[in-house]
């Protein structure tokens, strides 16, 4: 399934540019300042990685049109 495909790259080419911002540090904790936001090198897996895998793992179970629809646009926002 294409949807599939194109969501994994998505995601191996988010991790691969967010490795490559600079890492800043607030009271000593680093942190990425990803699209105007701020978040601490330790919450990316949880708020910017996770929910993207759970919406890859909605296209990978999606049974029908609709599911798959649903799917995608989940992973889009």
């Amino acid at each position: 399934m294409w949807f599939l495909a194109i969501a994994s790259d998505y995601v191996n080419a988010l991790k691969k540019h967010v490795g490559n911002l600079e890492t800043r540090k607030c009271k000593g904790v680093p942190y990425k300042r990803i699209h105007g936001r701020n978040i601490f090198v330790e919450d990316l897996q949880s708020k910017l990685y996770y929910p993207l895998s759970i919406a890859i793992t909605h296209i990978r179970h999606a049974l029908d049109a609709t599911q798959l629809y649903n799917a995608v646009r989940q992973f889009n926002d």
